[in-house]
């Protein structure tokens, strides 16, 4: 099914930090989504109903499979002995099975919310309603959780005192096969079993991300001990015991091989971790060369309108004193509306449609009125947020290469609509002038690749620019761009 919009640029924005989409947008969650469309991601908490709804659905899962298992038993047990007990078990079987079947699902719903609540505060994610496709986790957080202390069993590696305890270890295992061989086999094996508990409790804080003690000494001393113990409880329990022909315990292997996988997941966790901070921190750092290219190219693109204007303004000063002075007042008014775009990161179609009336109010004081000049906003547009200056270098070009050049009547239209399906403010900038190489002004393309750059530094591949023939004469300029609601994510 089509996600939600916000609940999508969830995805999009998160995915880019390495967390799974089943993590924000489980199977379970996008089919709970038909009946309540509103209802946030797991990693804000769902609502009580998806909980249930999940505890719901793996309950009937795991309750037909016990009674399928239970007709199968009833079908094998026909021709023996337990036949006429037949219903009788598939009645145990059945309460049995359906009884079980709900306790997986509340186990599994309780722990799937528990695992999105902490998933949740590794990244530092805000409220539902807060949240938007501008956030960023903090670095200072991540790198914070990203430390070595911060994973029990990682936080061993590379110890000298645990290599030290475990030579310790080692050799006590040594001493007590040499003097009690007998006893060496059963004892290592309950001693790696006690460890397999420890271990597990490291690993339980691991994911709770507990930081450690200060002084982690004697965790690293106990640990050294049993994991030298326990290498020397495993290699004579696999070999030297059946060849010297004393006792030996194959369970060594089996709890050495869950505690190794036990230190292979915090290893695991802590490498994720250890990505997830290092891949924002390479964004961070992408972000601030963004901003700092995006500076440079505002500060190319917002004195070519001014320059241009004054220019016109010098020549009308010697030849029609009067509608220079109209001019005049016209670029005041333009200054004015201007100097709150020019100095932010962001506008509105609203503000920036405001911008482009008092430039073309400025036109038609130079063209007179054969320029006809149709602006329209649909009302659902004017507070979407966009970057500023770029519709006023699309209608700039208008002017300058389009309509200015031509003789008799031309008109320019600038429009801002909503396309639904795609989630997208789409604003068009048309014209009936010359035409693509029509023109004699001889225009040079910085705008418009500047355009372009601005496009890629503030969307990535999320916006389009589109430039096109229309009919009859003219062209037309189509941006695509993602809705957002100044300052904050249309919801």
């Amino acid at each position: 099914m089509k996600l939600p919009h916000k609940v999508a640029t969830a995805l999009t924005t998160l995915t880019a930090y390495d967390l799974a989409p089943a993590t924000i947008a489980p199977r379970s969650y996008r089919w709970y989504l038909r009946w309540r469309p509103d209802t946030p991601p797991p990693l804000w908490g769902g609502s009580p109903g998806y909980w249930t709804a999940l505890a719901l659905g793996v309950a009937l899962i795991a309750g037909s499979l016990a009674t399928a298992f239970s007709i199968l038993l009833m079908t094998s047990a026909e021709g023996t002995a337990v036949a006429g007990m037949s219903h009788t078990i598939f009645l145990i079987v059945q309460f049995g099975g359906w009884a079980a079947a709900g306790l997986i699902g509340a186990a599994v719903a309780s722990e799937s919310k528990r695992g999105a609540e902490r998933e949740r505060e590794a990244i530092g994610l805000p409220e539902w309603d807060q949240f938007s496709a501008d956030w960023r986790p903090s670095l200072a957080v991540l790198r914070d959780r990203a430390r070595p202390e911060r994973f029990w069993l990682r936080s061993l590696h590379d110890k000298p005192l645990v290599r030290w305890a475990g030579v310790v270890g080692l050799l006590a295992f040594i001493l007590l096969a040499w003097f009690m061989p007998v006893k060496a086999g059963s004892a290592g094996t309950g001693f790696i079993l006690a460890y397999m508990v420890i271990s597990s409790l490291g690993l339980s804080r691991s994911v709770r991300n507990v930081p450690m003690p200060r002084q982690p000494r004697l965790w690293q001393c106990a640990n050294g001990f049993w994991i030298g113990w326990g290498i020397g409880a495993v290699s004579w329990n696999t070999i030297p015991a059946d060849l010297l022909g004393y006792p030996s315990d194959r369970m060594a292997l089996l709890f050495a091989i869950t505690v190794l996988a036990m230190h292979l997941a915090d290893w695991f966790m802590f490498e994720q971790q250890k990505n997830i901070a290092l891949k924002v921190e390479r964004a961070e750092q992408s972000r601030q060369l963004a901003d700092a290219r995006l500076a440079a190219l505002k500060a190319q693109v917002e004195p070519h309108f001014i320059f241009n204007t004054i220019a016109h303004l010098k020549q009308l000063i010697l030849t029609e004193p009067p509608r220079a002075a109209r001019m005049a007042d016209e670029l005041a008014d333009f200054l004015r509306a201007s100097l709150k775009s020019l100095r932010s990161e962001q506008t509105t179609v609203e503000a920036d449609f405001a911008l482009l009336s008092a430039y073309l109010g400025i036109a038609r004081q130079r063209m007179g009125d054969r320029l006809t000049v149709d602006i329209q906003a649909d009302p659902g547009t004017l507070g979407l947020a966009l970057p500023p200056l770029m519709l006023l270098t699309l209608v700039e070009n208008a002017v300058l290469h389009g309509v200015e050049p031509k003789p008799g009547s031309v008109e320019i239209r600038v429009q801002a609509k909503i396309d639904s399906p795609e989630a997208a403010l789409v604003l068009t900038v048309s014209d009936n002038g010359m035409g693509f190489g029509a023109g004699t002004t001889g225009g040079t393309g910085v705008g418009l690749a500047n355009l372009r750059e601005r496009l890629a530094s503030a969307y990535g591949d999320a916006a389009s620019l589109a430039l096109r023939h229309r009919e009859g004469g003219g062209v037309e300029a189509e941006l695509r761009l993602p809705m957002r609601i100044f300052a904050k994510e249309v919801v």
